[in-house]
């Protein structure tokens, strides 16, 4: 019923999604009977000299603006469905209520700005970006399969194998993959390194042949010539000066710009992360140390978010930190020698570095920690290595996608351990459902607008 539920809202949502920008584009070029195999082979040699490493993406995207549009519909909505289904499996836990998690899974996704993928045309971003985080969600599972002890059926290997293929050709789904399933490698080393190993020796191979898809998709992406080229163009159109910032510059972009999207930008996704963590802590612990350590990321989500307007007037400060964020970092030229303009990136290390510490709080010395600081920091990075793009704001929202999802996924395992020690009350489930309609909702509006 979650996943049914989840489909029928996306197809619902989808209904009132016009065609802009790119879209337009592809669907008002040549006909579809001239996208030949042949002319496919010339796209991906072609592209991948001139413009860009996603070659299987971009035949996916003009195919798509070529079939009827319900196609798109379902199928978008399809892979809606493919990503709750797969953060399910990647979450599962032997005891648990499985059907009030799918629930809370569902209800995340309704959290997650999906007007997000409207920035270079609905069909165009979708296809790159929300595909290739389902197909890179799915092609995780072998993992989760080893972890469990499970035996991965004959028919999976292939899917699982093109998922990985399409997931890996979005560049920071490629990285994500690639630093997930090294970590992943290297624990499973250890453990049968000690005698821990539950896997089969078909199941590993398989590993290693996913990781090394994933890995050499990443090196492609970092060497293609059509990357390198577009970058040039898109230094000229987008950011004229970045060739003069230095790679310190950039990192610090890569760094705010992540860190305002999660504390400074009212982020539903991770105040309802910081949130349940901070209960979980409040339950736990009657230290009161302990409690402001979690309450501390929370309650900078709540000041700088949809508490704002309550509090901007009486604490002026906070406005200069709402918009400390330019197009050239927190920390310009202009500024790096006022103290106060490093304030906002110190403060995100400190809601960074507490959030840390509430992990090993409510989960102490175990995997499921070490799991949950690997999960989030990557999916931070992914958004971190855009500041060595001269895209880093022109390509907008829709790069935040795998930072999202690496919250979502934070927040289910946060929510499964509430649940398994009986702390969510009726008012705790109301209110977090209640949020994610209205969430939905305002994404309609948002869409007719």
């Amino acid at each position: 019923m979650p996943f049914l539920l989840l489909f029928a809202a996306f197809s619902l949502l989808h209904l009132w999604m016009s065609h802009i920008r790119d879209d337009r584009v592809i669907e008002e070029g040549m006909e579809f009977t001239s996208i030949t195999p042949n002319y496919i082979l010339y796209l991906i040699g072609s592209k991948y000299k001139e413009w860009s490493s996603r070659t299987l993406i971009n035949v996916m995207t003009l195919i798509m603006g070529k079939l009827p549009h319900i196609i798109w519909i379902i199928l978008d909505s399809g892979m809606a469905v493919l990503v709750a289904w797969s953060i399910s499996c990647l979450t599962k836990e032997k005891e648990r209520e499985e059907v009030q998690i799918n629930w809370f899974i569902v209800a995340l996704l309704f959290l997650y700005p999906f007007s997000h993928m409207a920035t270079a045309g609905w069909k165009a971003t979708t296809v790159t970006y929300w595909w290739a985080l389902a197909c890179g969600l799915y092609a995780m599972l072998p993992i989760q399969r080893w972890i469990f002890g499970e035996k991965i059926r004959g028919w999976e290997y292939p899917l699982f194998f093109l998922a990985a293929l399409y997931g890996a050709n979005q560049e920071q789904m490629s990285a994500v993959l690639a630093g997930i399933y090294g970590c992943s490698i290297l624990v499973i080393f250890w453990m049968v390194w000690s005698g821990q190993g539950k896997g089969k020796k078909r199941e590993v191979i398989f590993l290693g042949v996913i990781f090394f898809i994933c890995f050499a998709e990443f090196l492609l992406a970092l060497f293609c010539p059509g990357n390198e080229a577009r970058m040039g163009d898109e230094t000229a159109i987008w950011f004229a000066d970045y060739g003069r910032i230095t790679w310190v510059q950039k990192l610090e972009m890569g760094i705010s710009s992540a860190g305002y999207k999660l504390f400074y930008s009212g982020n539903l996704c991770f105040l309802v992360l910081t949130g349940i963590f901070f209960w979980l802590v409040w339950k736990k612990y009657q230290r009161q140390e302990y409690r402001i350590v979690a309450g501390i990321p929370f309650i900078m989500c709540l000041i700088m978010g949809p508490c704002y307007n309550l509090v901007s007037n009486s604490l002026e400060g906070l406005k200069k930190w709402k918009t400390g964020l330019t197009s050239y970092g927190t920390i310009t030229v202009e500024n790096y020698t006022e103290w106060s303009s490093y304030l906002p990136l110190i403060w995100i290390g400190i809601g960074i570095g507490c959030l840390m510490l509430t992990f090993y709080l409510v989960f102490g010395k175990s995997w499921k920690t070490f799991g949950l600081c690997v999960i989030f920091l990557i999916g931070y990075a992914s958004r971190v290595v855009l500041g060595f793009s001269p895209t880093v704001w022109a390509s907008s929202d829709r790069t935040y996608l795998f930072l999202y999802m690496a919250v979502i996924v934070v927040a289910v395992f946060g929510y499964q351990e509430g649940v398994r020690k009986k702390i969510w009350g009726v008012l705790e489930g109301w209110v977090f459902y209640v949020l994610a309609g209205v969430s939905f909702v305002s994404q309609i509006f948002a869409i007719l607008g």
